[in-house]
């Protein structure tokens, strides 16, 4: 518990504000949005994906394994593909990037350094534990970073929010 509180702490220190809020930005005006996130990095992407299912229509994610041509074929300039991506860096994702930039549209990456393969190919480079030494990566931390980038949506795109809310319900 100790070395995770650690982990959020440094998470606090070194975000960028204008970071998230060009993340949040992007995310709220996209035609679609495509969740790029294999293996162990999976789990937190569901979460995202689900959690923006309910704000927003045009969303889809990958499989834990990889992703489907028919899901990102029709990718354009307005759409946005967030991966998460962490040691053990999945080749997926580094494709997923690649035909993204070749279809232009918008790159978030969430991984663990600005240098990251996926860091260097992204539009926007969100960081979590860019500071840590560990062979281990926190889950807390990655979920903790998305949970800012749904606040600054719910934030900034709460009726378009409420309007899908009486929708589903």
């Amino acid at each position: 518990i100790h070395q995770e509180g650690l982990i959020l702490q440094q998470l606090l220190k070194q975000i960028n504000p204008r970071e998230i809020w060009k993340a949040v930005d992007q995310l709220i005006q996209a035609d679609r949005v495509y969740i790029g996130s294999f293996g162990s990095s999976y789990a937190a992407g569901y979460w995202f994906y689900y959690t923006l299912k309910q704000m927003r229509e045009n969303v889809i994610i990958s499989s834990p394994s990889g992703f489907l041509s028919e899901d990102i074929c029709d990718l354009n300039n307005r759409s946005v593909v967030v991966t998460l991506s962490f040691p053990r860096y999945r080749k997926e994702s580094l494709m997923l990037a690649k035909f993204a930039k070749k279809q232009e549209a918008q790159i978030i990456a969430i991984t663990n350094r600005q240098l990251s393969p996926i860091g260097q190919l992204s539009d926007i480079t969100i960081t979590t534990e860019e500071q840590m030494e560990s062979s281990h990566h926190s889950i807390s931390s990655v979920i903790s970073l998305l949970e800012v980038i749904v606040a600054g949506i719910q934030m900034r795109d709460h009726k378009r929010i409420s309007f899908r809310q009486q929708k589903l319900e």
